[in-house]
């Protein structure tokens, strides 16, 4: 779940529309990583090829975590 970072600008005594809302902060959020830097698609594996066995896990474990 990602964090979002606020300033707020003023504040009011009642509440308002959204867009009013809108005006009284600003959003310095970064923006999010570009779609190549996100967390990469599973490995392929062949349909029917099933659950990979002990070996074959640790052997992707070692490939994946350096």
């Amino acid at each position: 779940r990602a964090k979002r970072v606020v300033r707020v600008a003023t504040l009011t005594d009642r509440r308002g529309p959204g867009a009013d809302a809108a005006r009284l902060y600003e959003d310095l959020t970064p923006p999010p990583p570009p779609r190549e830097a996100r967390i990469p698609p599973p490995a392929y594996r062949p349909p029917g090829s099933g659950r990979p066995t002990k070996r074959e896990r640790r052997l992707m474990d070692r490939l994946t975590s350096g």
